[in-house]
């Protein structure tokens, strides 16, 4: 029987703080490290939050949040967010009811408090050496990570209610909750830090692009279109044909479900491919 926590689900409980579960290690070949996917958990948990974000097309998934989250904490403790696809192996509204049980089937729950349609619409690190932006950011967020400071950026927001992070490393998990336990919103200087930061960015000419791998996935010539992006930045940025020749291609992958069992990965559909954007 339903909760009455699905009938009683409210936005202002939310933490502001998501968990990104796109990027848990080893979900590609279902080594996924369940004792320390564990311990991320509580950790995020114990600094206050309770939004977790997964979906039907990440591979090994929302069984992995079943056995670290769900069979192991209170219901009413958490929000589960996961999504449907209707871009990729779905041929009708079947295929995405089908999607739907098999969601709620892996993660072992009987209602899902967010349900979303998935997706409608390495080397940054030497680009920003090479232009100094690091410079700048250090400049206006010196209590802040790299990733806590675009987290705060996106928190910021008006209207934003959770932030999401995909989260790998316990590591990560105590950063990124460290910065929402007292969670205070841009100031005018940390603003005027980002515009200085966007205007370095924004000459450099590069295509934005975040390797996610969706586009490949749907492509009928089967490209591998974040590595692509990823050889002509490169050139871009540093104008070296060697830099950009070497770009390695991504290796097909899927995600491993009764629906999509019997049917062939396209090239270039790897979730674990490295971003193809140098610059954000």
């Amino acid at each position: 029987m339903m909760s009455e926590k699905a009938a009683l689900f409210s936005e202002e409980e939310l933490s502001k703080l998501g968990f990104g579960c796109m990027r848990f290690i080893g979900r590609e070949d279902n080594t996924i490290d369940i004792d320390y996917t564990c311990d991320m958990i509580d950790r995020y948990l114990a600094a206050g939050g309770n939004y977790f974000d997964t979906s039907w097309v990440y591979p090994n998934n929302e069984a992995t949040l079943k056995k670290a989250l769900v069979d192991r904490h209170p219901r009413e403790s958490f929000f589960v967010a996961t999504k449907c696809i209707a871009w990729a192996h779905c041929n009708g509204l079947e295929d995405l009811r089908k999607q739907l049980k098999e969601s709620l089937d892996t993660l072992g729950v009987d209602y899902i408090d967010v349900y979303l349609m998935h997706n409608l619409g390495g080397n940054r690190t030497v680009a920003f050496d090479k232009y100094e932006a690091w410079e700048v950011i250090d400049r206006y967020f010196p209590n802040d990570s790299y990733s806590t400071a675009a987290l705060r950026f996106t928190a910021s927001v008006p209207g934003v209610k959770v932030t999401l992070f995909g989260m790998s490393s316990i590591e990560q998990v105590e950063d990124n909750s460290a910065a929402f336990k007292s969670f205070k919103a841009f100031d005018e200087n940390e603003r005027e830090g980002i515009d200085a930061a966007r205007d370095i960015l924004t000459k450099v000419g590069t295509i934005p692009c975040t390797g996610c791998e969706y586009c490949a996935k749907v492509c009928p010539n089967s490209i591998g279109i974040s590595r692509a992006i990823t050889a002509l930045n490169y050139y871009i940025a540093f104008g070296d044909p060697s830099s950009a020749s070497s770009c390695s291609w991504p290796s097909p992958s899927l995600r491993s479900s009764p629906s999509a069992a019997n049917k062939p990965a396209p090239l270039g559909a790897d979730l674990d491919s490295k971003p193809g954007m140098i610059f954000p």
